[in-house]
């Protein structure tokens, strides 16, 4: 059985300028325009989101002012003589006392005392801080180091930490304590801060979060810290 071939065609060729749209080719001159515009744009994008793009502030003690709806104003004491005030949470810190120029309170495990003076002298608040300490009751002091990124009201302080027996008045055992003394000033006013907690001295790792000064309430203790504002601050 044979295989035939099969015929032979000729296809005709179509000139170029019948194809349509096949003569319409851009010129070289046009295509590096075109280029160059679209790396413009591409260029001008990239350039505005990375203008808006957030950028890490690098902050030392605070990155801005203090933020958060103030509480009502029987948890705020305000000193008539130097007009800094303090908030503080009264479920878990009480005001114990108060004067024109300063005031104290009380938590579950320790006390914070707040006093105003004229001046911004605060190494000298500090030593003062230390020695209004009351020797019938802290004995033994003894320096731990300074208190490093101290800050009171968000403005930056000074400020030395302590250890010490705490001898109570009304009889029974001695008892180890933190002792946190540190001022800041500001607007010639500077207020001292005078911390005393009860001390942990075991290496539990349970009470990590009572390092580096080992106070069992130094968490209670830093919220009025904070809040406190010197007259004239937002």
């Amino acid at each position: 059985m044979s295989v035939m071939a099969p015929p032979s065609y000729t296809y005709p060729t179509v000139p170029r300028a019948e194809v349509p749209g096949a003569h319409h080719r851009l010129s070289p001159l046009v295509l590096v325009v075109v280029g160059v515009v679209v790396a413009v744009v591409i260029v001008g994008v990239s350039l505005g989101a990375a203008a808006k793009r957030p950028v890490p502030q690098s902050c030392h003690f605070s990155c801005g002012a203090f933020a958060g709806p103030r509480l009502v104003a029987p948890n705020v004491y305000t000193s008539s003589q130097f007009g800094y005030s303090i908030e503080y949470l009264a479920d878990s810190t009480q005001l114990a006392d108060q004067s024109a120029t300063g005031a104290e309170f009380d938590t579950d495990g320790g006390v914070i005392f707040f006093d105003g003076s004229s001046g911004t002298d605060v190494d000298g608040a500090v030593r003062e801080g230390v020695s209004n300490l009351n020797s019938a009751v802290i004995q033994d002091l003894r320096e731990v180091g300074p208190i490093r990124g101290a800050e009171i009201g968000l403005v930056p302080a000074k400020g030395t930490a302590y250890t010490a027996n705490f001898v109570p008045q009304g009889g029974g055992g001695a008892f180890r304590v933190g002792v946190l003394v540190m001022a800041a000033a500001q607007g010639g006013v500077t207020v001292t801060a005078t911390m005393i907690s009860v001390y942990y001295t075991t290496n539990d790792a349970r009470f990590n979060n009572y390092q580096p000064y080992g106070m069992i309430d130094g968490a209670k203790f830093d919220y009025p810290i904070t809040s406190l504002r010197f007259a004239g601050q937002p």
